[in-house]
């Protein structure tokens, strides 16, 4: 456990640090723990890097031996026990918790920082070295360097480095911050593009009243925002598509959803426990199999990218295995054409809703007798009990015939 004796305690005491936007909020913005050692460590490292010299970013070693002095004498023995036999009866969800505690843990006294507190922050689109201070163990206190020939973008710098073998940069801390930035950058350029091609000298008031006049020039002027996912205009510009696609291929003839259920995927987890450092698929076929559920969720949750990788190409197999007219297993209603939406879920899962248009598809009036119908639901709609496993069927109460 450790490589030196007898052990320092001091470094090894754990800030308890709480982000706020203001100090007189009872409520943090984030929270977590540090641990001294560590932080002294990068802190000495870091202050040595061309960044923090270029920001001139210093250390203050006193400032940091000073925390954990006094708190230490007030532990008493009690609290420096650990009852083994509440360990058995923990479950998973505990035992992670249980992970963010040490011996020296003190809710009562924490570090609070308000770093935005009476100050304007400066927007990532314009300051030009955000990223590498805000993860320095990913670029370690030093620039990206590029080759000047080359125009690099922000989109290119994210796709290069979400596909490398080093995953840290495909963590979804990392991953949610270079698509906010990606889409800032994007908006900032649109604006700047509209604003410059629009003429608004001839414009009159009863124009600007007319609600018409508005809407045609959102829709003109800000038609850029149909490459940002998941705004306005995107989503119109989606049903557009899909109204289109009933025009010419009638109603659709079946609705399909799919979800990822990434920690019961052998294949999946033995790519992610190589890319985090093992050794090949092949050999962890049997080590997979022996992760507990902590360890899966683990691996998935650490990379993304991989799983939604994954998914994707999964998906897209499945729909052409469906639209083959010899192998489909829908038969004579194999899938003509589809439209895909892809949702992810509160657990950050990737979950997909498809309308299938479906070739032969029963053109038949509502009644009360639809013979074509039901014959299509039969062949398509089917179930038996060899297909589930005995424990299910045990624990929703069914009984098979």
């Amino acid at each position: 456990m450790v490589g030196e004796l007898p052990r320092h305690l001091d470094d090894d005491y754990a800030i308890n640090v709480c982000i706020k936007k203001h100090f007189i909020h009872k409520s943090s913005y984030l929270s977590g723990y540090v641990k001294k050692g560590t932080v002294k460590a990068w802190l000495n490292y870091l202050v040595t890097t061309p960044l923090y010299r270029r920001n001139g970013i210093v250390f203050n070693e006193e400032n940091l031996a000073a925390i954990g002095q006094t708190e230490q004498t007030d532990i008493s023995e009690e609290r420096r026990a650990v009852d083994l036999e509440v360990v058995d009866e923990m479950n998973e969800v505990e035992m992670m918790i249980g992970q963010q505690h040490t011996l020296m843990w003190n809710e009562d006294k924490c570090l609070e920082l308000a770093p935005a507190q009476n100050q304007k922050p400066l927007s990532i689109i314009y300051d030009e070295f955000a990223e590498e201070l805000s993860f320095p163990d990913i670029y370690l206190g030093h620039p990206r360097c590029f080759n000047r020939e080359v125009h690099v973008t922000a989109f290119m710098m994210a796709t290069s480095e979400v596909r490398r073998r080093d995953r840290r940069g495909a963590r979804p801390e990392h991953i949610l911050y270079m698509a906010m930035k990606i889409m800032r950058l994007r908006v900032s350029e649109g604006l700047n593009n509209t604003f410059k091609c629009m003429g608004t000298a001839n414009i009159t008031r009863a124009q600007l009243q007319d609600r018409e006049f508005l809407e045609s020039c959102i829709e003109r002027n800000l038609s850029f925002l149909k490459s940002i996912p998941n705004s306005v205009q995107y989503w119109q510009q989606r049903k557009r598509d899909v109204f289109a696609m009933i025009r010419q291929l009638g109603k659709p003839t079946m609705f399909l959803t799919m979800s990822a259920n990434e920690i019961r995927w052998p294949h999946l987890l033995s790519i992610l426990r190589k890319l985090s450092g093992g050794s090949n698929i092949a050999e962890m076929d049997d080590i997979v199999q022996q992760l507990s559920a902590l360890q899966r969720a683990t691996l998935v949750s650490e990379d993304p990218v991989t799983c939604c990788a994954y998914f994707h190409k999964l998906v897209n197999i499945f729909l052409r295995l469906l639209s083959s007219t010899r192998l489909s297993p829908f038969g004579k209603y194999h899938v003509v054409d589809y439209f895909k939406r892809i949702e992810f879920q509160h657990r950050g899962s990737p979950h997909a809703h498809i309308l299938l248009w479906l070739a032969n598809d029963p053109r038949e009036d509502v009644s009360e007798r639809m013979p074509a119908t039901v014959e299509l639901i039969d062949f398509l709609c089917s179930i038996r009990s060899e297909d589930l496993p005995e424990t299910y069927g045990n624990q929703v109460g069914l009984n098979f015939a």
